[in-house]
């Protein structure tokens, strides 16, 4: 199976006219206290002695490769230190500790969303050289291809994958045997999957879907099951009005009525929370998280849960999953040596390093991944198989993001029709869009 996840990643890189992106992944870890066995991590001593300050939001997913990293390279005249915090504290620190001529941090957790604005501004370094210098003595032509993509901008690399997360559809199996239910295929199956729960399974709202960090990915997600993305190509204007549109917004505020009313602020880690409890049996989020459902310590049902590429907008069509990449960057403003840097970055994705990362990752060596060591696995390759989508890697992707998900939101919960959600998003949208084409 290894062999065709690498395969599916490779044609899905292909296929696209734009490398990958990430909107925020979520926060809130439980796994920051996990021990990891350290691996070779090798670099000359350093004399004066060095601190390397990280800056990693805290997941089950992320904290594998930063553990590792405090673990094996603390050592040798080099202290590799690490505060835990969650994705929104990442988010502001980041932006702070890159707009000075000195920051903060000497190794940044960057994700794909996040490339086009820093590279193009000159924040990050420049990895193709570094990268092209270890690749042999580190076998890092071993990582997924499309993950490298998924991290570089205009031909250049400016972060060393981690790992990626691909948004992914769980589900109660063992409610959906009793009830005589099918695994959803489409964003309409799930509706009606959500009215036979909700009528005969004893549960109010049955769907939890993570629009607090992540409406602009499923958004986004539908776009991409039809085809579509924020930009026609032909016309370079936003397709907020389109058919499309309305057809993928629709699908998401049609499911209101089978979602908690305060649904808006369930991040990932809330979603997570509602099916651990059993208060929901449908929800969509990054495979990242897909590994706490099956952790007894936390999780009322851990051997209930079964996994589905995210649902598709009309039947037949490609999934609304979004594959995401992550990985550690290098901020241009260190004055630490990049190539010690790179070395302690390296020493956290090795191929021993990524077999004790699953199955809470996705590592970028994705041959470490069977379907025996993460259960979400066929989900994912079945995602990538099926044209994972993908928006556009652009520098106003961002601002696009933040000025249309509340006016989206708007329309989720009832408070305007599609029709005019989609206006106005169609308005904010635009001036970002027209600025950089210009």
């Amino acid at each position: 199976m290894a062999r065709s996840l690498k395969r599916a990643a490779m044609t899905a890189a292909g296929a696209m006219s734009v490398v990958l992106v990430l909107t925020a992944c979520g926060a809130g870890s439980r796994s920051g206290a996990q021990s990891v066995d350290a691996v070779d991590c090798e670099f000359p001593e350093q004399d004066p002695a060095v601190k390397v300050n990280v800056l990693a939001y805290s997941s089950s997913a992320t904290d594998p490769f930063t553990n590792m990293m405090v673990a094996s390279c603390s050592k040798d005249g080099v202290e590799v230190a690490h505060a835990p915090i969650d994705f929104s504290g990442q988010y502001t620190k980041t932006a702070t500790t890159l707009a000075g001529d000195t920051g903060t941090y000497d190794i940044i957790e960057m994700y794909s969303g996040a490339v086009p604005r820093y590279g193009s501004t000159g924040a990050l370094l420049d990895l193709n050289d570094l990268f092209e210098q270890y690749t042999e003595s580190h076998d890092l032509d071993e990582l997924a291809p499309a993950m490298l993509e998924g991290l570089s901008h205009d031909g250049k690399l400016y972060a060393l994958p981690t790992q990626a997360n691909v948004f992914t559809l769980a589900y109660r199996e063992d409610i959906y045997e009793d009830l005589g239910l099918d695994a959803p295929e489409t964003y309409a199956d799930v509706l009606e999957d959500a009215k036979v729960i909700q009528e005969k399974g004893g549960i109010k709202y049955p769907v939890a879907l993570p629009f607090a960090d992540s409406t602009s990915t499923l958004y986004e997600g539908t776009l991409a099951s039809q085809g579509a993305t924020y930009v026609d190509p032909e016309t370079g204007e936003p397709t907020f009005l389109s058919d499309e549109a309305n057809s993928g917004l629709s699908a998401l505020a049609d499911l209101a009525p089978y979602m908690d009313p305060q649904v808006i602020s369930f991040d990932q880690p809330r979603v997570q929370q509602q099916l651990f409890n059993g208060t929901a049996a449908i929800g969509i989020m990054y495979s990242g998280r897909l590994s706490d459902l099956a952790d007894p310590e936390v999780s009322q049902y851990p051997d209930a849960f079964a996994y589905a590429p995210a649902p598709s907008v009309e039947p037949g069509g490609k999934t609304s999953s979004i594959l995401s990449v992550d990985g550690w960057s290098i901020p241009k403003n260190t004055k630490i040596d990049p190539d010690l840097l790179f070395r302690l970055m390296v020493a956290s994705i090795t191929a021993e390093a990524s077999e004790q990362a699953v199955p809470h990752a996705f590592p970028a060596r994705v041959d470490v991944v069977t379907e025996r060591n993460t259960p979400y696995a066929e989900a994912v390759e079945a995602a990538l198989a099926n044209g994972a989508g993908a928006p556009p890697m652009e520098t106003w992707l961002g601002t696009v993001q933040s000025d249309t998900s509340a006016l989206l939101q708007r329309a989720i919960t009832g408070q305007s029709s599609v029709e005019d959600a989609l206006a106005a998003a169609q308005k904010a949208a635009a001036p970002a869009i027209s600025g950089s084409a210009g």
